[in-house]
């Protein structure tokens, strides 16, 4: 199929197919189901602000990607969305080009009380009533494949008449134009153009600035990392339809989870290095260490901080910059952070508590080496905003690769404010670590590296989902 005639050719199939579907039935077998289910239970999943609201999608295939996962189990898979906190579920329902069928929301539908949205080209209100029939608590609503008649029209039928949802999605400006003029407000952007199948986050940035106010915001296609609905949910976004990166994942559980943020923030230290950095904001990191001491081998002048800064911040504005330093000046630290609007200061020396407080920073990390059960008595001396526990070295002030014993980080936790947990971290024991500690960040540095400040991309990815896993 050619790229520009995806969406029309759809419609025309769906058109056809819808054709000889019996209107009278579907309407009474639709009236008497939604007499027995709730209303409205999709607007209301998307209306908690106290998560992050995921829409996990079933679909085996797509038009411009052909088979995704055509053997997964939909069974298995709603499964794994409900247990790892999904707030509803989209079933592809199209079943010439996205091998869905309406089989499938049935079947969602036995093994789940989720608010299910049948995800498909409507065209016809007897799609909407059939939608209901099978279970369905919401619809999607295309603007681009409906005339400006057939829109109110569809809309009007799911929310009014059936108490089901309409999520009408927009990809343009005049699409959303036409959302609104219908009384849509529950809208979904797209961030994939129909017509080339390019996907940007950028799409719903836009619009959401235009979308009528009171709306609830759906953000569909191209998130795959916690950076992304960190970015989109300060633009107003209350829900986010994740799919294809969902279906490729080999662990779907640890994805969502680790786009709601659960589990502890994850910092990298020792990055030297622009391109690891960004490969870190993919990722989802939240926190990047720049390390300032010239005794460390991972040591950055402040004007190379600056460019690795300035290359990241565009793309990533919500990592937080962690400037590390090693008993060095309190003018010298101050200067550094002002210039480079660092987020923190970690002190990884031997900074005395009233250093930490005259040093005012706008959230402060002092490191305390654990050798022995002193560093109970460390980390109470400090009123900072973090305690960071590391392993003791006589030689190194961090990134020895060793662990310490994490039955002390326990018994830490319970005298400062926030705990940071690092010393030894590696993509194979922090499932463990978290496990037993449940730090407020773990900081990773040599465990996720290839040589000093030069990171493994690899053992970053999976240091980041093993963390993620980890509720």
């Amino acid at each position: 199929m050619k790229e520009t005639g995806f969406l029309e050719t759809i419609v025309a199939r769906r058109r056809e197919d819808v054709a000889g579907l019996d209107a009278r039935k579907l309407r009474a077998a639709a009236e008497s189901n939604r007499h027995q289910r709730g209303s409205h239970r999709l607007r209301a999943a998307l209306a908690k602000t106290d998560t992050v609201n995921i829409i996990a999608e079933f679909k085996r295939a797509s038009p411009s990607l052909g088979f995704i996962r055509a053997d997964a189990s939909l069974t298995e898979m709603v499964t794994r969305y409900e247990k790892s906190g999904a707030c509803a579920l989209s079933i592809l329902t199209e079943p010439a080009f996205f091998h869905g069928s309406l089989d499938d929301l049935c079947a969602a539908r036995a093994r789940t009380t989720l608010p299910l949205l049948r995800k498909d080209f409507i065209v016809s209100e007897a799609q909407i009533d059939e939608a209901a029939t099978a279970g369905a608590d919401a619809i999607l609503l295309i603007v681009a494949a409906l005339s400006d008649q057939e829109l109110p029209d569809f809309r009007i039928h799911a929310e009014e008449k059936l108490g089901l949802d309409a999520l009408v999605e927009v990809h343009t400006e005049e699409e959303l134009s036409r959302a609104t003029a219908c009384g849509a407000t529950l809208i979904g952007v797209n961030n994939r153009d129909l017509h080339t199948f390019v996907t940007s986050v950028e799409t719903s940035e836009r619009l959401a600035a235009l979308a009528p106010p009171g709306a609830i915001l759906v953000s569909e296609s191209g998130i795959s990392s916690r950076a992304d609905v960190v970015r989109l949910r300060r633009c107003g976004y209350s829900g986010f339809l994740v799919g294809e990166s969902l279906m490729r994942a080999d662990d779907p559980t640890a994805l969502i989870r680790s786009l709601q943020g659960k589990g502890p923030r994850v910092k990298v230290c020792g990055v030297t290095k622009a391109a690891d950095a960004l490969r870190c904001g993919e990722l989802g990191v939240e926190m990047l260490g720049l390390n300032f001491s010239t005794e460390s081998k991972r040591c950055l002048s402040p004007a190379a901080a600056r460019a690795l800064i300035e290359a990241v911040r565009p793309r990533f504005p919500t990592i937080e910059f962690v400037g590390v330093f090693v008993n060095q000046p309190l003018e010298f630290v101050r200067e550094v952070v002002s210039e480079l609007d660092l987020d923190a200061v970690q002190l990884h020396g031997d900074e005395s508590p009233d250093y930490a407080r005259e040093l005012a920073a706008p959230f402060t990390i002092k490191t305390v080496q654990v050798n022995g059960a002193d560093a109970l008595q460390d980390a109470g001396d400090y009123d900072c905003d973090a305690i960071l526990l590391d392993s003791y070295s006589a030689h190194a002030r961090g990134g020895t690769g060793k662990r310490f014993d994490w039955s002390v980080a326990t018994a830490v936790q319970e005298k400062v404010k926030r705990l940071i947990l690092a010393g030894g971290l590696t993509p194979e024991n922090i499932g463990a670590a978290i496990k037993m500690v449940q730090p407020f960040a773990v900081d990773v540095c040599s465990g996720v590296e290839e040589a000093p400040g030069k990171k493994d991309h690899d053992k970053l990815r999976r240091f980041v989902a093993a963390a993620r896993a980890i509720g």
